[in-house]
């Protein structure tokens, strides 16, 4: 593991697989994270139930073909749809530097 966090981690890519294998999958493991999924599975629960939240630090906020706010929440309902979910609200996370 690198001696400092650098942004890159945030962004999906490498840098962020890193992180999650080398830092938090070897004191969180356990069958669930292991998976490594973009959302948690909550169980038990009748239906499929799971939770996600996506954040993202874009410049400009708005950019052709979207925005910041379309691009969380679509990125938040396919993690949730990708393991047999059905979003019905909406988390809200914040990036404060």
């Amino acid at each position: 593991m690198d001696e400092c966090l650098l942004l890159d981690a945030g962004s999906g890519g490498r840098a962020s697989q890193r992180l999650v294998s080398q830092c938090f999958l070897r004191h969180f493991a356990n069958p669930l994270l292991e998976r490594l999924d973009d959302a948690a599975e909550l169980r038990p629960a009748a239906a499929p139930l799971a939770m996600s939240t996506d954040s993202y630090t874009v410049s400009p906020l708005f950019f052709p073909g979207g925005s910041i706010g379309t691009l969380a929440v679509h990125g938040t309902v396919n993690d949730v749809a990708m393991l047999g979910a059905r979003p019905h609200w909406l988390s809200c996370a914040f990036i404060l530097e």
